[in-house]
């Protein structure tokens, strides 16, 4: 059972969070760095003991001292609570941090210069106080507590008003998200729902989930939860290309959840641009360790950095003791073998990862044949991080039994499959499927972009093509006037089949993606 069933009062945060030991919180019960999930909080995660007094007041239901569900429920939650505020406070942007009420002091004592010097002084001591905190055992406790709860942040309230604790709420596919930073528009941490819930998530893909893609596939299909973007890589010159400027600059449309990928082996060159894309409003990076391309790998970035565990261990450990946004991970199972992923297991759960993203290949795979599905089990059993899993889902019932199989994750990636049904998210959350007057208009708002943005209906229609390789599959009957699309020289010719393709074919329930050899489930 979730923690809040049942609850008869909101759980309300107090701004009491300087009261709370670390020490007694990371340690309760004997738990060390490595075992800090499970000794601070038994099978669970739940800090009990030291833990529970050093958290007293933190969490209460309703007024203080009212239990939930009995005085142990409620002690559970106050240490939860607890290492969440630990985990979430340090990545938190400064000009959020001086408006938590933990921070600011009430208006009325202080008086003209002084409130800027105050503010200021506040946001140097609130980074200090939070990175101090900021510890292994603490992340790797709030791990195992994300992976077992799904846990609701009311705002607190503060002389009558609203107080956001990280930045702004926005609700998005009818959920709230707490979205890190004053300007940080779309970058989540956490993701909540009720029980039974499920994420949805859009994989990048290089040259199809653009900018523009994202932007008009959000417009009229609803439902993903987070679109993570193609990775751009950044170099020693230390500069984003004009290209990658313009998918980064945050001058889209509000309420598209986007996580910028990068792809590199060098830490300082991932610490660059990681702060470089917080100063842009992003609270959340995603690492790419997945790429299977032989230019990519032959660099040792990508899955490239899979084949040298200690040299990906001294990486992780750069970046994450001085990375100011949270960091999630995309990885495959292994370089040349799924063998290999229990070592890079063990190695990722020493870092406090924001969420493992598992494309359940190995490199030498590529996007063929199965996946190896019992590397992805222990995942599930080892991994102290939020887990996403990614690869060949492409349809609700294949979703469905996905979560049949591993009912304890919430989370998928859909890459292939989205792009070949655009209404696929939605309906895996119970949505209607997607029909022909909805995907044409997509489909001519997408064209008519491309055209604009290349200064080329030409270069228009060749982009989608590379979407109609996927998106073909959503039509019955589809050879001959697939074969005609693809053959198609001239804009005026693809406007032709597309036409004759949208008003002859009739669309089926789901997609029969055929570019895979065989179902995974």
């Amino acid at each position: 059972m979730r923690p809040w069933a049942g609850a008869t009062a909101a759980p309300t945060l107090l701004p009491h969070v300087d009261d709370l030991a670390v020490a007694g919180l990371a340690h309760a019960g004997g738990g060390g760095d490595q075992d800090a999930g499970e000794g601070a909080g038994g099978d669970h995660g739940v800090g009990h003991g030291q833990a529970v007094r050093a958290g007293e007041g933190l969490l209460l239901g309703g007024e203080a001292g009212q239990t939930v569900q009995g005085a142990e429920t409620a002690v559970d939650h106050r240490a939860e609570v607890a290492a969440l505020l630990l985990h979430i406070a340090p990545q938190v942007q400064d000009d959020a941090l001086i408006h938590h009420p933990f921070f600011v002091e009430d208006e009325d004592e202080n008086t003209g210069g002084q409130v800027e010097q105050k503010q200021e002084e506040r946001r140097e001591i609130a980074a200090d106080r939070m990175v101090a905190r900021l510890r292994h055992p603490i992340h790797l406790l709030t791990q195992a507590l994300l992976r077992w709860y799904s846990i609701p942040y009311p705002a607190p309230e503060r002389n009558g008003k609203r107080v956001s604790f990280v930045g702004k709420v926005r609700p998005f596919s009818q959920r709230s998200r707490y979205i890190l930073g004053e300007n940080a528009r779309n970058s989540m941490i956490f993701n909540k729902g009720g029980p039974g819930d499920m994420y949805e998530y859009f994989a990048p893909m290089e040259g199809v989930t653009g900018r523009l893609f994202r932007r008009v596939h959000s417009r009229y299909f609803p439902g993903v939860d987070k679109y993570f973007m193609p990775f751009v890589s950044p170099g020693k010159d230390r500069v984003f290309s004009r290209k990658d400027l313009r998918e980064l600059t945050p001058e889209g449309e509000p309420g598209v959840p986007e996580v910028p990928q990068l792809l590199t082996c060098q830490a300082e060159d991932f610490l660059w641009a990681a702060e470089r894309l917080a100063d842009l409003g992003y609270g959340e990076v995603n690492l790419n360790l997945g790429c299977p391309s032989g230019t990519v790998t032959a660099k040792g970035k990508g899955a490239g950095l899979l084949r040298d565990p200690e040299g990906l261990d001294r990486f992780l450990d750069q970046i994450f003791r001085r990375v100011r946004v949270a960091v999630s991970i995309k990885t495959r199972v292994g370089f040349q073998s799924p063998e290999e992923f229990e070592g890079l297991l063990a190695c990722f759960g020493r870092y406090p990862c924001a969420e493992l993203i598992v494309h359940p290949r190995v490199r030498t795979e590529f996007y063929k044949g199965g996946v190896h599905l019992e590397a992805f089990a222990l995942a599930v059993e080892r991994s102290g991080a939020p887990l996403c899993y990614n690869g060949d889902l492409t349809t609700p019932g294949e979703i469905a039994a996905f979560r049949q199989r591993f009912p304890t994750v919430e989370r998928v990636m859909l890459g292939r499959g989205l792009v070949g049904d655009p209404a696929l998210a939605a309906k895996a959350k119970g949505g209607a499927p997607a029909d022909r007057t909805r995907l044409r208009s997509f489909h001519d708002d997408l064209y008519e972009g491309y055209a604009q943005a290349f200064g080329s209906r030409h270069n228009a229609m060749l982009r989608m093509k590379e979407l109609w390789f996927y998106l073909i599959w959503l039509f019955e009957g589809r050879e001959r006037l697939g074969k005609a699309l693809k053959k198609a020289r001239t804009p005026a010719e693809y406007e032709a089949r597309v036409e004759d393709i949208f008003r002859e074919l009739p669309l089926s329930a789901d997609s029969a993606a055929l570019w895979r050899e065989r179902p995974i489930f």
